[in-house]
């Protein structure tokens, strides 16, 4: 599909590209990318445009050119509903069995934090999980998208997050850009929106911005830290059973945002890469007193990765944290309900 790109009155066609540069590993210098159109094209009623695919490298494409009747795709507008959201979640990949309690837990939770409606790109979850997709999405509270068919998770989360922002460009007022095994949670503030506006009372008069990151916060669900749960708490909720935490970890490591849709211009994973003309900061790094990005997640110590992680390092020790207690009554009631309604066993208090 190709949507028209209002806030790209220069430009004529973007391509989400994998630059060699930052996946030198990557064989190919792009993949199936997603493009926008001048909207004085798209915007006088066309529905089918053709596109021409050329090469970065002729070694790559002997013809260099290649232009075909297969290039011919529809244009597909967003919607312009009469009342907008003020904070949806692009979730761009799901799949497997992500556990259908946690998963409960997880649309639960963010209806809590102020989230009005999630937009997940379904990757082959399994039955239960899929059947408590389409309980929410009765509900009103889910979209569910159709994947795209490609084998690099990379370049499928990127097309998959574009598309959400497209599609819900007059939707929600500020989009969440981020995974099931994660939430961006206020330090001491209860909601998302109250979060934001705190951050843009504190932020310089008259300063649009485009994105606002948060550092990332890891809440270990493994052994290796000696991380204990809290077994006095219901078996079925992750959030209230394992409190400890580590360290904030580093800026720009495995950072999640919250976006203005009419200022990012370009995604790229969950990352805004350029503003529209008139905004004037790309990207507000939150500090970490006001809120995080929580992941639930194994440590890192246990973690493939090319360079060694040396466990015993001060930064990867654990904390208590009993932040997620405020929400307890309300999302011991949210998901026994849903539990009930889905035929399963309640939760034991």
């Amino acid at each position: 599909m190709i949507h028209p790109a209002p806030m790209f009155p220069n430009q004529e066609i973007y391509s989400n590209l994998i630059d060699p540069e930052f996946y030198p590993n990557h064989e190919r210098k792009y993949d199936k990318f997603m493009v926008t159109c001048w909207p004085d094209v798209c915007n006088k009623g066309v529905t089918v445009i053709r596109i021409a695919l050329s090469y970065l490298d002729p070694e790559d494409q002997p013809n260099g050119l290649r232009l075909n009747d297969s290039n011919s795709v529809f244009v597909e507008f967003p919607a312009k509903p009469n009342t907008i959201i003020e904070f949806g979640i692009c979730l761009p990949v799901a799949y497997g069995d992500p556990g259908l309690y946690r998963l409960v837990e997880w649309f639960e939770m963010h209806k809590l934090l102020g989230v009005g409606r999630v937009v997940i790109y379904n990757q082959t979850l399994d039955e239960p999980s899929s059947a408590v997709l389409f309980h929410y999405e009765r509900q009103g509270y889910v979209d569910k998208e159709d994947p795209y068919s490609t084998h690099d998770m990379r370049v499928r989360n990127c097309l998959s997050v574009t598309d959400c922002l497209y599609r819900n460009l007059y939707t929600f007022k500020y989009i969440i850009s981020i995974d099931l095994d994660e939430g961006i949670v206020p330090r001491f503030l209860h909601t998302i929106p109250e979060l934001l506006a705190l951050i843009k009372r504190n932020q310089a008069d008259n300063i649009s911005v485009a994105s606002y990151k948060f550092r990332n916060v890891n809440w270990p669900a493994d052994t290796i830290l000696k991380s204990e749960l809290d077994e006095s708490k219901p078996d079925q909720l992750h959030y209230l059973r394992y409190r400890q935490r580590q360290k904030v970890n580093p800026i720009e490591y495995h950072m999640k945002h919250i976006m203005d849709p009419m200022g990012c211009a370009v995604l790229y994973q969950h990352s805004c890469l350029a503003t529209v003309e008139g905004y004037d900061t790309l990207e507000l790094i939150v500090n970490p007193t006001l809120g995080n990005l929580y992941h639930y997640r194994g440590t890192l110590c246990n973690m493939s990765s090319k360079k060694p992680i040396n466990c015993s390092d001060a930064y990867y020790m654990v904390a208590q944290d009993d932040i997620m207690l405020r929400y307890e009554s309300e999302l011991i009631a949210g998901v026994d309900r849903q539990l009930r309604d889905l035929g399963l066993d309640a939760i034991l208090k």
